[in-house]
């Protein structure tokens, strides 16, 4: 069950790593501040979310702070994708 967590947020961090390259050329291009880099804090703390969960697959107390870790991640790189890609909703 763990490795399939584990895959999943592997597959998270590829996306995350597509984002970050696309909003570093949007930005450069609408010169916005480099905001992309929060998406590479939240590709570490989830490899960190990875990491923990397969450090203690059994312990429910650490699984339950590596989701939280993984949710924090994932929030920092939805303010950060709101703040590049928001205006193709107004579009």
């Amino acid at each position: 069950m763990n490795i399939l967590i584990v895959a999943a947020l592997h597959g998270i961090i590829a996306l995350l790593w597509l984002l970050a390259a696309l909003s570093r050329r949007l930005g450069a291009v609408t010169k916005q501040p480099p905001l992309y880099r929060l998406f590479y804090l939240s590709m570490a703390l989830i490899s960190l979310s990875a990491l923990w969960q397969v450090s203690a697959p059994f312990d429910p107390q650490q699984t339950l702070l590596a989701n939280l870790l993984s949710l924090i991640a994932l929030l920092i790189a939805l303010f950060a994708a709101w703040r590049y890609w928001s205006w193709l909703l107004y579009e």
